[in-house]
């Protein structure tokens, strides 16, 4: 019998050897087998626990989003960068996604979803696509008591009512009793507290 060639598994003959081919040259085809296989595996050196069903899915289902790091792609998949593709290319995506992301030209091509500075999120069947996923409203009890510091600028005025007063004076200018000082008019100024640039209050 002729010696049986190939690289791949797709490259074997299932009908080889055939039934009168002599005994003694099945040892060749033995020997292809094994190339065979080593060269469709080149890197199992442990047992695959794959199931059948994570083996043909290739461990990911089409479709599936995952975070990737690199410039371009790997093998098998396409980033999501907005980009339109042609359903006939990748009828398996298109059957999982659809027109979701965009339909495309409308007939031969689709849109892969665009997550470029965004962030993933789930909502709830109800909300539609870029729709408001949710608020949360606080009261004043909800906020625990805290201070806010001022490093640079922000110069600004608190104005307070002060008593009898028909004339403003500057808090920081004037010393002022309120507890004994009635009656009359203060004529010196604002009555205003001046808080410097910087400073915590």
């Amino acid at each position: 019998m002729a010696l049986e060639t190939g690289s791949f598994i797709s490259d074997l003959d299932e009908t080889w050897p055939l039934g009168s081919d002599n005994v003694s040259q099945g040892d060749d085809q033995i020997r292809l087998i094994k190339a065979v296989l080593k060269s469709q595996f080149p890197n199992l050196d442990a047992a695959v626990n794959a199931t059948p069903d994570e083996l043909n899915q290739g461990g990911t289902p089409t479709g599936a989003v995952q975070m990737f790091a690199g410039v371009t792609a790997p093998t098998g998949y396409v980033l999501c960068d907005g980009r339109e593709l042609v359903r006939a290319d990748y009828a398996d995506l298109y059957i999982a996604i659809g027109d979701t992301w965009g339909a495309g030209d409308g007939s031969t091509t689709f849109n892969v979803p665009d997550m470029q500075d965004k962030a993933t999120a789930g909502v709830s069947g109800s909300n539609l696509l870029g729709s408001d996923a949710g608020k949360d409203t606080w009261v004043e009890a909800d906020i625990p008591s805290h201070d806010h510091s001022m490093n640079s600028g922000g110069s600004h005025s608190h104005r307070i009512n002060r008593r009898n007063s028909t004339a403003p004076a500057p808090i920081n200018d004037i010393a002022v009793d309120y507890d004994t000082n009635v009656g009359g008019t203060y004529t010196t100024g604002s009555p205003e507290i001046i808080i410097e640039s910087s400073g915590s209050h």
